[in-house]
């Protein structure tokens, strides 16, 4: 009787392991169920247009601006395509189309919480304060919260821009780097706005200048830029500019240069010569910017401040042996220097140490007449008496 017992409670445990076994198989199954439900389901309601206009009501939230994209799909083998992209800020100073928008995610990284992906932009243009991009095809790689952009080029203001840099999302405020020297632009053209907005930075002739014209280029080994406002004084630049071809109308500092230095504008060009500066701490300085007005040079050094603060000296083609310095010939004189003070809307040009110089000049002129009247008196009274004393001996 016990045996009997026994034997029927085996089985007992035999078909309790196999309900076991078969609801782990169940378990199992429905768990891939769920990977294979989830590998086609997410990227069908991501492509929907539920999920459309979801994601743009999200990111017109967070951002200071609007954005719209005809067309939105995801699969897990080609990542995620957006097309027909537009964007413009609430400001109407930056605004973008992207024909096509492709990102690649590393969905193990997503899962381990470190987020990285590549990205493939088709920009068709965009504008940014006033300045015009053309198309560009602009790739990035985004890893351990560092974003690297490859180099690209596009069409900018009726020249070209060039560009690689990297940003590290890490530290705060985020800071994009060139990650070597390049040159950032070739022969665009410059107009009163860029003359006003930028260029007055480089050298103060160009504040509110009008009917301006020129070419301009500027190669840069170091470039930092903040991404976030109120940390202008991060910025970091050394490179080199120069502007050729340029033309403007002469008032404000300029003319206050024309008319001491005695040129006329009429018809002439101005080229400012190479000229390496370093943009740090909120002051850009040179040492020398040898801008040509026409065959007069006229020099700028020092260091104008993104407060628009001004300290510098300016070198005049007029020396102080009265002379007008040509380009490509040596000065006969000193040079005449003054310094420039006030800011980049009102220069205050000290005009004291000119007449304080043409004064010394006029004064030594005089000395000068003085001296040689003398010594040519003395001259003549000397002969004057060796004559006479000759003419004495001779008769007697």
């Amino acid at each position: 009787m016990q045996a009997e017992d026994k034997n029927k409670a085996h089985p007992k445990k035999k078909s309790s392991f196999k309900k076991w076994v078969k609801l782990l198989k169940l378990f199992f199954l429905i768990l891939l169920i769920l990977v294979v439900s989830a590998f086609f389901l997410i990227p069908k309601f991501v492509s929907s247009q539920t999920a459309h206009k979801i994601i743009s009501e999200h990111i017109n939230e967070s951002v200071d601006g609007e954005i719209d994209f005809s067309n939105l799909s995801m699969s897990w083998l080609n990542g995620i395509s957006v097309t027909d992209i537009n964007f413009s800020d609430n400001s109407s100073q930056i605004s973008a189309k992207i024909k096509q928008a492709k990102i690649n995610p590393d969905y193990r990284s997503i899962i381990s919480g470190k987020l990285s992906f590549t990205a493939q932009i088709a920009l068709e243009k965009a504008i940014y304060d006033g300045l015009d991009f053309g198309q560009a095809q602009i790739n990035a790689q985004f890893e351990n919260k560092v974003l690297n952009v490859s180099p690209f080029s596009t069409a900018f203001e009726g020249g070209q821009l060039n560009f690689a840099g990297q940003a590290d999302f890490a530290n705060q405020p985020t800071l994009l780097k060139i990650t070597k020297p390049v040159q950032i632009i070739q022969d665009i053209k410059i107009d009163d706005e860029t003359a006003d907005r930028f260029l007055a930075y480089i050298n103060p002739i160009f504040a509110n200048a009008v009917n301006v014209s020129g070419v301009l280029n500027f190669n840069c080994e170091k470039l930092i830029l903040p991404l976030l406002q109120g940390y202008e004084n991060q910025i970091e630049a050394i490179g080199t500019i120069s502007i050729e071809q340029i033309q403007l109308q002469t008032s404000g500092l300029l003319g206050q240069i024309l008319s001491l230095s005695g040129i006329d504008m009429q018809g002439q060009y101005i080229t400012i010569h190479p000229t390496k500066f370093v943009l740090r701490d909120g002051f850009l300085s040179y040492e020398d910017m040898q801008m040509d007005i026409g065959n007069n040079p006229v020099n700028f050094r020092g260091t104008i401040g993104l407060d628009k603060s001004l300290d510098m000296i300016i070198v005049l083609p007029y020396t102080s042996a009265g002379r007008t310095a040509r380009v490509g010939q040596e000065a006969i004189g000193e040079r005449i220097s003054l310094p420039l003070k006030g800011t980049i809307d009102k220069p205050e040009l000290d005009l004291g140490g000119l007449f304080e110089k043409q004064l010394n000049q006029q004064l030594k002129k005089e000395i000068d007449k003085q001296v040689d009247k003398y010594i040519e008196e003395q001259i003549k009274g000397q002969v004057g008496e060796i004559l006479s004393d000759a003419i004495d001996e001779l008769f007697k």
